[in-house]
């Protein structure tokens, strides 16, 4: 109380000053107790960028923290945290937040520091992002960019996963990445690509349809079968059963006795 007499009674020791010049001002005063709690927007701020996981909690034990923080004699008060900061304060808390690669654009409260870091808003990044992959018939999107299925230059097996192959951009140029290794990339096993692309053909449009059935292969023997079928029977690598088949049963039995 006599702190606060001594500043009204300068507050009108001012007033009075001003009227012998003409002038009329009005004084206002405000004595506040210090409790240790002044610098509370930057022990938040800090707090929270040194461990995130604070953010996630609710009012109450941030304020709990903070009073823990701040070695406060009296529990801080949650609400607090829902008043506007100072322009001070502001000063002090954005180059904190900014250096732990927050955006502060939106900082006005003591809730939005809390909420900056919980909801990792990044410098830069005006969307949380998220890693999606959306399968259709004739291409898949990748965290919303979509890549059309391509003919992997291989001989057809009639799976899906290892005949066909996105597009992909690295660097400047275009590179052809089978599909089986986008699905391993993505965490993604090949029975559930399966059941994923039968949904994506049972509800593909007529075009997405049409654009599958012109990339689609059916399966073939590998060349290297073809090759081993018509090698002679002395050929090395040659199958005793497809040399058995051309010389016959009675030649055969004679081959296999010696």
């Amino acid at each position: 109380m006599a702190v606060r007499a001594r500043v009204d009674k300068a507050g009108a020791e001012a007033t009075a000053d001003a009227a012998t010049s003409g002038h009329a001002v009005t004084v206002k005063t405000t004595v506040y107790l210090e409790d240790g709690s002044k610098n509370w927007p930057t022990t938040l701020a800090e707090m929270v960028c040194k461990t995130p996981s604070i953010a996630k909690g609710k009012a109450a034990d941030i304020a709990a923290r903070l009073t823990m923080e701040l070695a406060l004699d009296k529990p801080f008060r949650p609400s607090r945290l829902s008043k506007p900061l100072s322009a001070n304060a502001l000063r002090m808390v954005r180059p904190i937040l900014s250096s732990c690669g927050y955006e502060v654009s939106g900082l006005a409260k003591g809730t939005d520091i809390v909420r900056i870091v919980r909801d990792n808003l990044r410098r830069g990044v005006t969307v949380p992002q998220t890693i999606t992959t959306k399968f259709y018939a004739d291409r898949v999107e990748l965290d919303g960019r979509s890549f059309a299925y391509r003919q992997r230059d291989r001989v057809p097996t009639g799976n899906a996963w290892h005949d066909l192959s996105l597009r992909l951009t690295i660097g400047v140029a275009g590179v052809d990445v089978p599909l089986a290794a986008v699905l391993k990339l993505r965490n993604i096993g090949i029975g559930e690509f399966i059941q994923a692309d039968e949904r994506a053909r049972h509800a593909a449009s007529a075009g997405e349809a049409e654009k599958r059935a012109t990339i689609d292969r059916p399966a073939r023997p590998h060349p290297a079968v073809h090759r081993l079928s018509q090698a002679p029977t002395d050929a090395p690598g040659a199958l005793v059963a497809q040399a058995a088949m051309r010389i016959g049963p009675v030649q055969c039995q004679a081959r296999d006795i010696t």
